[in-house]
């Protein structure tokens, strides 16, 4: 089975944009997933030509990201199968998110990538570009913005999660993207329980004491197996940090990955937000991280 990292990008947007030649550039950090940012070479990105729209309804020297979905965890390779179909979930996720952005970004101005095109044959999506000067929230939190700005943007993504975890879900718009996901839903249970299993047996490794461990695995085996659906919203599922792009001036705040999205308990978004963005700038060394990490939890809960 070939890697992940030999599916050939620019060979694949070549069949589809014939007339326009890529530069292709893999974003970093992806776990599931080979996620690249293709930009039309310097000869097809004449602003002159930005009215010159592709097959997909956008300028040809626009930008666009690509998504392959290999059929197993792309960082762990064929020893973790996962089946490609969860494009099907991030496709309909996204779809949804575009009906009800009048809702969730009317007070929150926070946005989520337009789904361009749904290659389920070779499994690729194809997505609107946030920017190429998004980064990931911890890294913008790293180059120091004015923490007025941080608050801001965690007011924003709290208003955000707030929205899009009251909606009503017997709309129309609601209940095709449920079914959707339901029709393609991939039981995670069996990569939960690998990663699971190798992050207990690390803790172990690392000479924690026996009662630490085994409480981790009885709790890490509870969220496994917990298939309770009370009291559930249409939720990101998978709401890390790396799940919102910033750029610079915070004038963009982005909310991308989205193949886990779908019914889940309303404060799992926030859990493994907090759970992530916590270590990373609390815990850390830098004090000017610890501050802004500190602001950004505080506005982002209490917005919510």
């Amino acid at each position: 089975m070939a890697a992940a990292a030999d599916f050939d990008f620019a060979g694949y947007l070549r069949e589809i944009f014939p007339d326009v030649s890529y530069s292709i550039t893999r974003f970093s950090g992806g776990l599931c997933n080979v996620t690249v940012r293709a930009a039309p070479l310097p000869r097809f990105a004449d602003p002159e030509s930005s009215h010159n729209l592709g097959p997909f309804g956008i300028p040809t020297n626009s930008s666009i990201v690509l998504k392959y979905a290999p059929p197993f965890v792309a960082i762990s390779g064929p020893s973790v199968p996962f089946s490609p179909r969860r494009q099907k979930i991030e496709a309909a996720a996204l779809t949804y998110l575009q009906q009800i952005s009048h809702i969730t970004g009317a007070d929150s101005a926070v946005v989520t990538p337009k789904l361009l095109h749904e290659d389920h044959e070779n499994h690729v999506l194809i997505l609107e570009d946030l920017g190429s000067d998004t980064v990931p929230i911890i890294k913008w939190l790293e180059d120091g913005p004015p923490i007025s700005t941080v608050c801001s943007v965690g007011d924003r993504v709290g208003r955000f999660l707030a929205a899009l975890h009251s909606q009503r879900l017997d709309t129309k718009p609601a209940t095709t993207a449920l079914l959707e996901i339901e029709s393609a839903q991939v039981d995670p249970s069996s990569v939960y329980s690998k990663i699971a299993s190798k992050f207990v047996a690390n803790l172990a490794g690392a000479r924690y004491g026996e009662v630490d461990v085994a409480a981790l695995r009885s709790l890490t085996r509870a969220v496994v197996e917990d298939k309770s659906m009370n009291d559930t919203t249409f939720s990101h599922g998978d709401f890390w940090s790396a799940s919102i792009l910033v750029n610079k001036d915070a004038s963009v705040v982005g909310i991308i990955d989205w193949e886990w999205a779908g019914l889940a308990k309303p404060l799992r978004d926030m859990g493994v937000l907090l759970g992530d963005v916590y270590p990373r700038c609390i815990l850390g060394s830098s004090l000017q991280l610890q501050q802004a990490g500190r602001a950004f939890i505080r506005s982002v809960t209490a917005s919510y």
